[in-house]
Parts: structure tokens; sequence; C-alpha cells
């Protein structure tokens, strides 16, 4: 896999929240930018890991723009699958995944 920085599309409008694509791989020391296809207020949108996975703090992350979120995987983080959610007041909630190589 070359390493690259991931993007992922939120579609996010009244009654629709979707994940494009659900799970992305991304490389240590590489970031996952969640884009959202409409603006959303800073703050109303957050990320947090799974209780299933393994502590990963990483994963935690208010938005601080309308446009998106930005996860940066940190170098020592342990490849492997990682479970998170997505959540985005008044409009509802995501479980995808980011899989670190």
């Amino acid at each position: 896999m070359r390493c690259s920085d991931q993007t992922v599309t939120i579609h996010n409008s009244d009654g629709l929240l979707k994940a494009s694509p659900n799970r992305v791989q991304v490389c240590r020391g590489n970031s996952v930018a969640l884009k959202f296809s409409n603006r959303v207020d800073v703050g109303k949108a957050r990320t947090k890991h799974q209780s299933s996975t393994p502590t990963a703090t990483w994963l935690d992350v208010v938005s601080t723009s309308p446009d998106g979120i930005m996860i940066s995987v940190p170098d020592s983080t342990t490849p492997m699958e990682y479970k998170y959610s997505l959540e985005i007041d008044g409009i509802g909630l995501l479980d995808p995944r980011i899989v670190v190589q």
C-alpha cells in the first residue's frame, strides 16, 4: 500500500448519514479527513473510539471546522482495524472503520 493521507466523504443531510468509503486503510503517521457534504456547525460533530477497540484516544476528535474532521494516526499506533463512531448532532450516528497499516 502506498502511504498517503486518506479522505472519507460524509454524506450528511436530513435523514441521511453515510460514509464513503465506510472502511479506509491508512498508514501510521498519516491522517484521515472526514469531509462533510453539507457544512456542520463547529462542535456539532465528533468521533470517538469504540470500546471494542483498544484505547485509541487519537480517534476522539470534535469538529473545529464546518467542513469536516481530521483524524491523525500517531506513528506509534498498532497496525489493526479500529472501530469508531461518528456522530453529527440532529442527523445521526455511524460506525465506520480505519485500518492502520
